[in-house]
C-alpha cells in the first residue's frame, strides 16, 4: 500500500477562528419589533458566536480533554462515528431541521471504472456496514492514531486487514466467487479520501481487501472538492464516502453526471451538534444562546471545507440566531 497527501487536511496544529459578522444595530426608533431583532425573541444576548475550523482530530482532541475535564464544549459531529462508542455524548435537538434529514453514504467511481475493473465495481456495489461493524471497525483502524484509542496494530491498514480477517463470512459475501483469488494481477488502484474517520476507515478496508486479491493500492488524502474533481476527471480511481442528499449536494450537482455511482453502504447517516452528556443546561440547539457564557460562545468544528461546516455556518447559525 503508497499512501500520499494532497492538503493537510488532518494537520491539527492549523486551528483557525472564523468569527461571523454581528447583525447591524437596530435603530432607535422605540420599535420593540428591532430590540427583538437584536437580542433575539425573549430578548437573550445574542452576541455572535465562534464556530472555530479547525480539524476532525483537532475537534476530537478537544472534545476528549474537555470530558477528562468535566468541562463544558459543543462540537460539531456526525454518526456514524466512533465518538459515541467511547464518550457519552447528547446529540442537541434541531427543531428547525436546519442540520438536514438523514443521509446515505454511497461509493463512487470515475468514469470508465466500471469497463477497467467490474469485479471490483460489483464488489463495491455489494458493501454495506451496519452500525456496529462501522464502529468496531474506525475504532480498530482510527486507534492507530488517536491518543483517545488504544490499539495494538502499527498501521491502519495492518488493523482493517485485522477486521477483514475477524470478519470474513462478511468480506466473502461482498466479493463472492472471487473470493481469496488474485484477480487484480498487480492493476493500480488510487483510493482518495477525506479525513472523516469512517472515510479512513472504509479506505483503509478496502486497500487491505483488495491488495488480498492482487491489485496495487494507493491512497491519497485530499480536501473534499478536489476529490470530487480528481474523481470526475480520472486522477482517482475512487472515493468511499460520498454523503447524500444534503452534506455532498453541491458536489453532486456538480459532477453528478461526470461520476459513477456504485451504490449506498450505509444508509442512516446523519449530521449534529453535541455535547458530553453530563451538560445538563442544553438539550437543544435552541438552547445555545441563553447558555451562551458556559461555552464561551465557540463551537468547535472540523475542516473549513467540509460539508458539515458550510451547513453549521449558513443554515444552523442563523436559525437559531448564532451569527
Amino acid at each position: 500500500m503508497k499512501f500520499r497527501r494532497m492538503r493537510s487536511a488532518l494537520a491539527i496544529t492549523a486551528v483557525a477562528a472564523l468569527t461571523l459578522a454581528a447583525c447591524g444595530d437596530a435603530d432607535d426608533n422605540g420599535d420593540d419589533t428591532a430590540a427583538e431583532t437584536e437580542n433575539g425573541e425573549n430578548g437573550e444576548d445574542t452576541e455572535p458566536w465562534t464556530l472555530i475550523e479547525s480539524s476532525t482530530p483537532a475537534m476530537l482532541s478537544e472534545l476528549g480533554g474537555a470530558i477528562d475535564a468535566e468541562e463544558p464544549i459543543v462540537v460539531t459531529l456526525w454518526h456514524p462515528h466512533w465518538a459515541y462508542d467511547e464518550w457519552d455524548l447528547k446529540d442537541l435537538e434541531d427543531p428547525e431541521g436546519a442540520l438536514g434529514e438523514a443521509e446515505e453514504i454511497h461509493s463512487i467511481a470515475r468514469p470508465g471504472f466500471d469497463d477497467d475493473h467490474p469485479e471490483v465495481t460489483e464488489w463495491i456495489g455489494n458493501f454495506e456496514l451496519d452500525i456496529d461493524q462501522i464502529a468496531e471497525l474506525s475504532t480498530m483502524v482510527i486507534g492507530v492514531e488517536s491518543d483517545d484509542l488504544d490499539s495494538e496494530y502499527d498501521s491502519e491498514v495492518a488493523a482493517a486487514e485485522a477486521w477483514m480477517q475477524e470478519n470474513e463470512d462478511v468480506v466473502e459475501g461482498w466479493i463472492g466467487d472471487d473470493f481469496g483469488s488474485d484477480i487484480g494481477g498487480g492493476d493500480e488502484i488510487e483510493i482518495a479520501f477525506i479525513p472523516w474517520d469512517e472515510a479512513i476507515a472504509v479506505t483503509n478496508l478496502w486497500d487491505a481487501i483488495l491488495t488480498e486479491h492482487g491489485f496495487e493500492v494507493t491512497q491519497t488524502q485530499a480536501d473534499v472538492a478536489p476529490v470530487f474533481d480528481g474523481v470526475a476527471n480520472g486522477e482517482f480511481d475512487l472515493f468511499l464516502d460520498y454523503w447524500l442528499p444534503g452534506t455532498h449536494a453541491e458536489y453532486q450537482e456538480q459532477y453528478g453526471d461526470e461520476i459513477l455511482d456504485l451504490g449506498i453502504w450505509f444508509d442512516d447517516a446523519s449530521l449534529t451538534w453535541a455535547v458530553p452528556s453530563y451538560v445538563d443546561e442544553v438539550d437543544s440547539l435552541e438552547d445555545l444562546n441563553e447558555h451562551r457564557d458556559l461555552f464561551g460562545g465557540e463551537i468547535v468544528g472540523i475542516e473549513s471545507g467540509a460539508g458539515l461546516t458550510d451547513i453549521s455556518i449558513n443554515e444552523v447559525m442563523p436559525t437559531y440566531n448564532l451569527d
